[in-house]
């Protein structure tokens, strides 16, 4: 026997069907290719792994996340996409962000070390 869904879930897929059908499907179709814009066998897809609801707070698909202040009054950074899925290949996007950060952080060491 399926669980039963509350409200809530039914107007969230309502909604995120409206938002693909505008964003996914219809830009598929305008691009010509019918193996774009659905996630089924077959089929190319990207897809962005969350563990929050964009529909709530579009800031949270930020790679650096965003700022929301806790119910102790501290402020916190909330990353809520978690994996990236590219030609079929899983990227963990926190890993990806923190290699990124150091990549910087050793290249503008080495500018700094030239500039002296």
């Amino acid at each position: 026997m399926a669980p039963k869904r509350g409200m809530r879930d039914v107007v969230d897929r309502t909604r995120l069907g409206g938002v693909e059908t505008a964003c996914v499907l219809n830009g598929a179709l305008a691009l010509g290719n019918h193996r774009l814009g659905a996630v089924r066998a077959g089929y190319l897809a990207d897809l962005d792994i969350l563990t929050a609801n964009p529909l709530d707070d579009i800031k949270i698909m930020y790679g650096t996340g965003a700022t929301r202040q806790a119910a102790d009054g501290t402020a916190r950074q909330v990353k809520a996409l978690k994996f990236t899925i590219r030609d079929g290949v899983v990227y963990d996007s926190q890993a990806l962000m923190k290699d990124v950060q150091e990549i910087v952080a050793k290249a503008k060491a080495a500018q700094k070390g030239e500039g002296q």
